[in-house]
């Protein structure tokens, strides 16, 4: 009997490509059969994260009762990502995971942004109703490099006051950096 042989293929996809599909064609004494090979593209996972939750001024308690973020890769807008979580104690934090750019553009523009509550209470002197606001913005870029990365922010409270009555709250997201995840 002769020693049974078989032939080598080599396939060297580019992302993006399709899967491969095909028949194995065997011997005489066996099926044929179909197979196809499940492809999937290198990624790069981004993380981010914001926190204290909740911040406080003074005593006065900041429920962020969401947070968001907009992940857009600057090759390619339609790729942008919404994420958003109701965060918990000691942070919000979130991720997602992107084609590894292949051009030369090869940052990611991220914007944060959320929602606020507080039950009140006194600051100051003052009495503060409850309410609910929206915390500022904050937009930064993430060039990739290789490895996955990490971005954060510090949650940071401030007022505004007519020295009567009215307070009106403020969250703003500080960037504190990125770091290698």
């Amino acid at each position: 009997m002769a020693p049974l042989t078989s032939r080598s293929v080599i396939h060297s996809p580019k992302a993006g490509d399709p899967n491969p599909a095909g028949t194995v064609h065997e011997p005489v004494a066996y099926f044929d059969a179909p197979f196809t090979i499940t492809l999937t593209d290198p990624t790069w996972t981004l993380f981010v994260q914001a926190g204290p939750v909740p911040a406080y001024l003074e005593s006065i308690k900041i429920d962020l009762t969401e947070l968001s973020w907009l992940v857009t890769p600057d090759w390619n807008a339609s790729l942008a990502k919404t994420l958003k979580v109701s965060p918990s104690a000691p942070s919000g934090a979130s991720s997602c995971n992107l084609p590894i750019p292949s051009g030369s553009t090869k940052t990611v523009t991220v914007t944060i942004s959320g929602k606020a509550s507080t039950q009140g209470g006194d600051l100051n002197g003052f009495t503060v109703a409850p309410q609910n606001f929206i915390i500022g913005s904050d937009t930064q870029k993430v060039g990739f490099h290789g490895p996955n990365d990490r971005m954060g922010w510090l949650l940071q409270v401030g007022y505004v006051t007519d020295q009567t009555s009215v307070i009106i709250f403020n969250v703003v997201p500080t960037f504190a950096g990125i770091t290698d995840a």
